[in-house]
């Protein structure tokens, strides 16, 4: 006997419903899901209320550092009202995008202007890039008999700390507190500090009588440290006061060299310090972008990464 029963065959959807089989039987169509009473669009629904949800956590994350110069995981989630891990997937989505950097127990925000931030927190930045071009200028700029000055930045403490472990003979002129601890030890260092009123917050000095101190020595080379430099010539800075000391210390002295993370460029501080022509040399690590590279040696500056 002829069997005239439907034939059921199975075919695929769009890409955006491929896990919904459909039977045809003659004429009529039907997903499975609608055979037995499931609403096809329920999966598509949750998976976009899930993406939205992340990306309202992702700006809340971004609002809370704006705020504060660091924020702990744990008082993310307290905020937040979600779980620890759903924090810690936030953040490593938001520091491969660019956004901030994590660090131990929590994260801090590196998109933007950069902000005048303590010096605590600038030192737990970049460490092994600050290393790098440390070792780099050391080996490269600084030699025997020399007179080295040193700005107050997290990067030139490394230089210093980097000159600590060398024997070479040398003067060091410095306003930071960081720097000249590193440094005091050294039997063949002669260190001058400049002194006056210590500032906490970028742990060093500068008001009235560290300018004068400065503006009555010289030096060979000057170590320029900045929060931002911008490819078409600018380099800035986010302070105040510190800012009249870095200016001196260029003007007493024969060469500058600016040493800078990859993490300063295409960033720009809130006042304008100098531009490419006033320095002598920009060091940074070899993590700097390729485009960046380039634009910066097509506006002028002499660039060197630190290898």
């Amino acid at each position: 006997m002829l069997d005239v029963r439907p034939q059921y065959f199975y075919m695929k959807r769009s890409d955006r419903e491929c896990d919904e089989t459909v039977w045809r039987a003659g004429k009529g169509c039907q997903s499975r899901s609608a055979r037995f009473g499931r609403r096809t669009d329920g999966g598509y629904k949750t998976a976009m209320n899930n993406r939205k949800k992340a990306e309202i956590r992702h700006e809340q994350i971004k609002n809370m550092l704006m705020k504060k110069e660091i924020v702990g995981i744990h008082e993310f989630c307290e905020k937040l009202k979600v779980s620890e891990a759903t924090i810690r997937n936030d953040l490593t989505y938001l520091e491969r995008a660019g956004i901030l950097k994590r660090i131990l127990g929590g994260a801090v925000l590196v998109e933007g202007t950069p902000k005048n931030t303590s010096y605590y927190l600038r030192s737990t930045l970049y460490q092994a890039e600050k290393s790098q071009i440390a070792d780099y200028a050391v080996r490269n700029y600084i030699k025997e008999g020399m007179t080295v000055a040193l700005d107050a930045g997290t990067t030139c403490c490394h230089i210093a700390s980097r000159l600590a472990e060398e024997d070479i003979s040398c003067s060091v002129i410095t306003n930071s507190y960081s720097a000249a601890a590193a440094l005091v030890k050294c039997p063949k260092i002669d260190l001058y500090l400049a002194g006056g009123r210590l500032d906490i917050n970028p742990n060093s000095f500068h008001d009235e009588i560290a300018l004068e101190c400065i503006r009555r020595m010289y030096a060979d080379v000057f170590f320029l440290g900045t929060d931002g430099i911008g490819v078409q010539g600018q380099i800035t800075s986010s302070a105040n006061d510190e800012n009249i000391i870095k200016l001196a210390m260029m003007q007493q002295s024969k060469k500058t060299i600016v040493a800078a993370d990859h993490s300063k460029f295409e960033k720009y501080g809130l006042k304008v310090l100098c531009s490419f022509d006033a320095v002598d040399r920009l060091i940074t690590d070899d993590k700097i972008p390729d485009h960046v590279a380039k634009k910066l040696l097509e506006n002028g500056a002499c660039l060197e990464i630190a290898k």
